[in-house]
């Protein structure tokens, strides 16, 4: 476990560089036109909830029965 740690401090946090904006908004679109082929007019997500506490284990259950 030392070891581990160890390297970990030696290495420091290694991370990719954020990808472009125009990248994004290709990788958005595609995402977009394939939602939409796929789900139509179907497909509504009505909330989102990031918070804590016990509702975060039911949020999944939610969005699939409104």
């Amino acid at each position: 476990m030392l070891r581990q740690l160890r390297l970990a401090l030696q290495t420091g946090c290694v991370t990719e560089p954020p990808p472009r904006a125009a990248e994004l908004e290709r990788v958005g679109e595609r995402v977009r036109t394939e939602v939409a082929r796929r789900f139509g007019r179907s497909l509504a997500i009505r909330q989102v909830d990031a918070g804590r506490g016990l509702g975060h284990r039911s949020s999944p259950s939610l969005l699939a029965h409104p």
